[in-house]
């Protein structure tokens, strides 16, 4: 099969970052919309927070699932909790959505060293290239920002759901112009992209770089440069 098309999810696949205390890193993000929570009394929410999140997952199991690729409930949903705790009262909106957007301009956020040559390789096989991501309308300027040369970029804002649905596959695949025979999607989380990609038609492919998923069965790679061999 001649492929048209590779889309990529974003952070954890093209988009990775620096590992950082959560404690820590959440103080400066409340500081960067105006607040000021010492990191030690972060820290005091984020314990409450574990008990919190059972009890909240137990009468919604999955609700949880999303929360590595930036599920906006499940964000929206701990930074009020995290607010709360905090002690802030009345509208939240303001700070909630700053702190859900603020991720984008984040200095611990890099290009995966690899991301860059590849795209530059596949850009040369005449590929259309893009992104689907759960993210903000703003993602386009980060990777703008991290030299990402994509044709495309389809986030969660701006269709208005987000993976696993195949609706956000079948909306990059329109914006490309081509059939879902005709694209791969590459991703880190096999829920989210390998399943939610599969399931709009596409072949999916994970990128493990752990090596934890062996027994997977879809196509695995451990490094970004490996895609190519799968094409």
């Amino acid at each position: 099969m001649a492929y048209r098309a590779i889309f990529f999810d974003a952070f954890g696949t093209l988009v990775l970052w620096e590992e950082s205390e959560p404690h820590l890193y959440l103080s400066q993000r409340l500081a960067r919309v105006g607040l000021n929570v010492p990191p030690k009394k972060v820290a005091h929410i984020l314990k409450g927070w574990e008990g919190h999140l059972e009890e909240k997952v137990e009468s919604e199991p999955g609700f949880a699932t999303l929360a590595v690729e930036r599920n906006r409930p499940f964000w929206d949903y701990f930074y009020t909790y995290l607010l709360r705790e905090a002690g802030l009262e009345g509208d939240l909106s303001h700070y909630i959505t700053g702190m859900y957007e603020g991720f984008l301009d984040d200095e611990s956020l890099y290009p995966d060293p690899e991301a860059l040559e590849l795209l530059s390789r596949l850009r040369s096989q005449g590929l259309i290239l893009g992104m689907i991501s759960n993210a903000p309308k703003r993602l386009n300027r980060l990777c703008q920002r991290m030299g990402l040369a994509l044709d495309l970029i389809v986030t969660s804002a701006e269709v208005g759901v987000e993976k696993p649905d195949p609706a956000i596959f079948h909306a990059a695949l329109s914006k490309a112009g081509v059939t879902p025979e005709e694209a791969v999607y590459v991703g880190d989380d096999y829920n989210n992209d390998v399943q939610g990609a599969e399931r709009a038609g596409l072949k999916a492919v994970l990128l493990d770089r752990q090596n934890k998923h062996q027994d997977i069965g879809c196509p695995r790679v451990s490094h970004l440069l490996e895609i190519e061999t799968l094409l």
